[in-house]
């Protein structure tokens, strides 16, 4: 028996590729913090998948916001 549910990982894959043609109509500086935003999303991906929200978009922004917090933090220290 399969799997009925995608990973998170590929819950993520799936918007990248939805959010392509807005991520090319960036600045080439721009597409690079695009990226990073994904990147901070997958550094969550297990917990996301652990909730198992019912839209995973807010997931993805928790995920994000969740990581910017950090570097915020971090900053604040020095």
């Amino acid at each position: 028996m399969g799997r009925t549910l995608p990973t998170f990982r590929r819950i993520l894959d799936l918007f990248e590729e939805e959010w392509m043609p807005y991520r090319r109509s960036l600045r080439k500086k721009e597409q690079h913090v695009f990226d990073e935003l994904l990147r901070k999303a997958r550094m969550h991906a297990s917990s996301s998948m652990y909730q198992a929200p019912a839209n995973p978009f807010e997931a993805i922004v928790i995920s994000i916001l969740l990581e910017m917090q950090k570097e915020i933090d971090r900053l604040k220290e020095k």
